[in-house]
């Protein structure tokens, strides 16, 4: 985690001011589907390792990919650190002390947030983290409390979501360029709110049947599995154009870094309070009543998202954006 948090920002520095437009897309592009790659890796190298039923085991693959990820990193650095240029721009002298620019940094760096509508997506920001990176952990623990699978096989077929999710960028690429005509806040809005479907499909399943009263444990459970792909795919199309496509537009204010920070940790922030919280809810609740609570969260970020759109909508024509 700490790891990631210091590489993140970093890496968006560097795209947003080493390359150019057409470039950065096929970059953030990039990035964002090595997310869902990574985590499908997981999930079939975790089954693996609880094959044996030793926990364990677990924390062995970890370690070894942890060895060969830093092995990667330190003789890619090593091969073109000699290489590596970073120009920065002079900056203008100021009349006024260190601590006072310090303050109206700080002072235009909110108001440009604010205008844009960056912190009016902060509720719509935490449910992403909720379903994206909070309840996917826990999907596992969904398939053997309520489904009846092994922790090997829910690891496995956990392992589907992020397969399928893969196609979650180029949809939202498809959304960003096509549909809404590079309106990211549109584009992601659209994606948050027909989440509610699949959950509607979810309630309706639980409510009229009951885990395993359609085709069996495992058919429903497959059916589940692939209702929350779509869950997933559209919420990774959401996080693509907002914390990586809405942010890559502040480049122009040289802010792209700290944007995508910003809203990657807050989408993180939504993720941990989904992890701690929905554990309790899948030991104390039955699959509908999560859907209900997951269908509340949609309609709060449905709220911030209509919210922002508008000031996102104008902030983009004052700067040419769309």
């Amino acid at each position: 985690g700490l790891g990631q948090s210091m590489l993140w920002s970093p890496v968006f520095f560097i795209i947003s001011n080493a390359l150019n437009d057409k470039v950065k897309f096929f970059a953030v592009t990039a990035i964002s589907l090595c997310v869902p790659a990574g985590k499908t890796a997981s999930g079939l190298l975790s089954g693996l390792a609880l094959k044996g039923a030793r926990w364990e085991n677990v924390f062995y693959m970890g370690s070894m990919v942890v060895a060969a990820v830093s092995v990667l990193w330190i003789a890619v650095y090593l091969s073109v650190h000699r290489e590596i240029v970073i120009a920065r721009g002079e900056r203008e002298i100021k009349e006024y002390p260190q601590s006072e620019e310090r303050k109206t940094s700080l002072r235009a760096t909110l108001s440009v947030l604010l205008s844009g509508g960056v912190l009016i997506l902060v509720p719509s920001l935490l449910v992403y983290g909720l379903f994206y990176n909070g309840v996917v952990e826990i999907i596992p623990s969904i398939l053997f409390t309520e489904y009846g699978l092994s922790p090997s096989a829910a690891a496995v077929l956990d392992a589907i979501i992020p397969i399928i999710g893969v196609g979650g960028v180029f949809f939202s690429n498809f959304v960003y360029l096509k549909l809404f005509r590079r309106n990211e806040v549109k584009g992601a809005a659209f994606c948050m709110m027909a989440c509610v479907v699949p959950v509607l499909m979810m309630l309706i399943t639980s409510v009229c049947g009951g885990d395993g009263f359609w085709l069996g444990r495992y058919a429903d459970a497959c059916i589940f599995v692939v209702s929350y792909s779509v869950i997933y795919v559209l919420q990774l199309a959401f996080g693509h154009l907002v914390i990586s496509l809405m942010a890559m537009r502040y480049s122009k204010f040289s802010l792209a870094a700290t944007v995508s920070g910003f809203t990657n940790a807050v989408n993180y922030g939504g993720s941990a309070i989904a992890t701690y919280g929905m554990s309790y809810a899948v030991e104390g609740l039955p699959l509908w009543g999560i859907a209900l609570i997951w269908l509340g969260c949609l309609g709060v970020a449905g709220i911030s998202l209509a919210l922002a759109t508008r000031r996102w909508t104008a902030f983009s024509r004052e700067n040419n954006f769309i």
